[in-house]
């Protein structure tokens, strides 16, 4: 794989990741129940854009539908963060709640550009 197809590959899960983290920031605020600390956006774009990337890099040489593919993709981040958060010591009713919420909200861009990107995911 050349670096620059890594590159754009990584671009993309990183807007898939940044634009279901704006919906989630709006989410965050819609009650005092469901504040979180700062550094808690930027950790889940960080943290979001590696694991999906490593997610998509395994799964794309065994899922050959990009929805499908989008739908692994996203829900394997939207668990694994989740774990990482519960670990944190996040309630447990909040960490099931928003695993649903970063679900949705990441795997609708991603059956979108996934498949509007088919040539740079498969690269």
């Amino acid at each position: 794989m050349r670096f620059s197809a890594l590159l754009k590959q990584v671009a993309i899960v990183l807007a898939v990741i940044v634009i279901g983290t704006v919906f989630d920031w709006f989410a965050h605020g819609l009650s005092p129940r469901f504040a979180v600390p700062e550094y808690y956006f930027p950790h889940k774009v960080l943290y979001g854009t590696i694991i999906g990337s490593i997610a998509l890099w395994v799964y794309r040489l065994w899922i050959k539908n990009d929805r499908l593919l989008a739908l692994a993709v996203t829900a394997t981040v939207a668990v694994l963060i989740q774990v990482r958060y519960y670990v944190q010591g996040y309630d447990l009713t909040f960490v099931l709640l928003f695993a649903g919420i970063h679900f949705v909200i990441w795997f609708v861009p991603a059956f979108l550009l996934f498949p509007a990107f088919r040539k740079t995911i498969r690269a």
